[in-house]
């Protein structure tokens, strides 16, 4: 589940300084895989971020379906990674209420973000909106 890689696209546009604080918009997709052997459904949002930083992330939850159509988590995972930068931010949910997402990611060399993400996601679609906001820790 977690094992999913983001690569950084290579472009002229710099990434964003590590000390500074960001906002960005994001468009992507949702999907969602049938319950496994364990009754486990996994939800993946791959979204990319547009405006004044530009970059893509991955957001994986795995757990139990619930009655209102979304997951009772048990696994999760987070991929971030700005254009032109080739580091890679992993990291786990942190917290969850309803399509608010906190995230706190982190890179190899220990550079970490807290990301606070606003999901809209209309029912029975796949495509997925919102923003996020980024900061470092």
């Amino acid at each position: 589940l977690l094992a999913h890689t983001v690569s950084a696209e290579t472009t002229a546009k710099s990434p964003v300084a590590r000390t500074k604080s960001f906002h960005a918009r994001l468009v992507g997709r949702l999907t969602e895989t049938s319950a496994d052997a364990n009754g486990l459904v996994a939800i993946r949002i791959d979204s990319t971020l547009v405006g004044s930083v530009r970059g893509t992330l991955r957001v994986v939850l795995q757990g139990i379906p619930a009655d209102d159509g979304g997951v009772s988590m048990t696994a999760n995972g987070v991929a971030f990674a700005l254009v032109g930068s080739p580091e890679l931010y992993e990291g786990q949910i942190v917290g969850l209420q309803g399509s608010q997402i906190a995230a706190r990611v982190t890179t190899a060399s220990g550079n970490g973000l807290e990301l606070q993400i606003a999901l809209r996601i209309q029912p029975g679609q796949a495509r997925v909106t919102g923003v996020v906001d980024g900061t470092p820790v």
